[in-house]
């Protein structure tokens, strides 16, 4: 019987694409069992970003490696502050795989996974076409004049069904969305993907996107110290969001070493900040 393949999406420029490279060697280090069709979907890389990428996925059999360039649509939509327009590439995830693929799940850059990620690929989506990591605390959405106690969602780490993504023309449904209110937003695909799936959506726990303000314990999330052991113990997915990394100088996250060690497998082994 032939194993199914998992599709997995990457987005970046030029960059952003050692970081890639290290969440994609953690994603086939922990994961021998699967077999994977990964997409890095970026802009202005050149031939020796090119090579490094395909260099990293080279020792696991079974992964393949596809670069692409960004989705034309992208390409006029707005750029403000740190985003960029890579960082619209989710919203046309179907077009990155081929026709019969039924889901792919979509990775930031700056993950990086320490498991086995099949629970999360093979979760129940239960009719809906996505399912992601809910921000504890987040009071985003009542920003937004929705109604109160709605969970908002990190974008990180999306699971997307990519049948119902095609049927509903959710792509883009989300660019004319993003067209029209991306400047009067402060997370523009993260708002406009939250704005467009309310109630819409499947919640995963922590442990799928364990985000900077878990390991650092902040009180503002309102999570128990019990329910953060519970995160911290189970974490499949670290996320580095937010503007400091762990590959510049000055960091404090207490898993940049983990960072550090998958880079010493890669063709950036080199890298100092």
């Amino acid at each position: 019987m032939m194993q199914s393949v998992d599709n997995i999406l990457f987005a970046g420029n030029a960059s952003f694409v050692q970081h890639a490279a290290v969440a994609m060697r953690s994603l086939l280090e922990t994961n021998t069992n699967r077999q994977f069709r990964i997409v890095f979907a970026g802009r202005n890389l050149s031939e020796t970003d090119s090579q490094n990428l395909h260099a990293t996925v080279k020792d696991f059999p079974g992964a393949s490696l596809e670069i692409r360039g960004p989705a034309e649509e992208t390409l006029s939509l707005l750029e403000r502050g740190n985003y960029s327009v890579d960082i619209y590439q989710r919203y046309f995830i179907d077009r990155f795989f081929p026709a019969g693929a039924g889901r792919a799940l979509y990775l930031d850059a700056d993950t990086l996974v320490l498991g086995p990620v099949g629970d999360l690929l093979d979760v129940d989506l239960q009719g809906k076409p996505i399912a992601a990591v809910a921000i504890p605390g987040s009071k985003r959405l009542d920003y937004y004049n929705f109604p109160p106690g709605l969970p908002y969602f990190n974008s990180g780490v999306m699971l997307f069904d990519l049948h119902q993504w095609r049927s509903e023309n959710y792509a883009q449904r989300l660019a004319r969305a993003t067209e029209h209110y991306a400047r009067y937003l402060r997370d523009p695909d993260q708002d406009i993907l939250n704005a467009c799936f309310v109630g819409n959506w499947v919640e995963v726990p922590p442990i799928w996107n364990a985000l900077r303000p878990i390991f650092l314990r902040s009180s503002w999330m309102g999570l128990s110290e019990e329910a953060l052991d519970a995160i911290l113990d189970g974490v499949r997915v670290v996320h580095f969001n937010g503007p400091i990394k762990p590959w510049h100088y000055v960091d404090n996250h207490p898993l940049k070493d983990r960072y550090w060690d998958v880079l010493t497998r890669t063709p950036y082994r080199g890298y100092r900040p």
